[in-house]
């Protein structure tokens, strides 16, 4: 690190730390998304008489429905090449 703080200004310094900071910070919020997901379907898959109360319908479908929206953010923020664009 010494070599990098000789060739970067310290404003510099300070917005690579940021950047290095801020991607982490994004990286730990779709774990968490993960892990939330995850939690929602341990619930869903311990309980099979959801399924078959005819008002859980509804809300088992927007569940699903919100779960293809979260994998396909997941996916595409995956896919991210250099994350200093991101």
């Amino acid at each position: 690190m010494h070599y990098l703080s000789l060739l970067l200004s310290s404003t510099a310094q300070q917005s690579f730390v940021q950047i290095i900071l801020a991607q982490a910070d994004r990286d730990a919020a779709v774990l968490e998304l993960l892990k939330k997901l995850d939690q929602v379907y341990t619930f869903m898959a311990q309980d099979q008489m959801l399924g078959q109360i005819s008002s859980m319908r509804m809300v088992l479908g927007q569940i699903s429905q919100q779960t293809l929206e979260c994998a396909q953010f997941i996916k595409n923020y995956s896919e991210t090449k250099n994350f200093c664009e991101s």
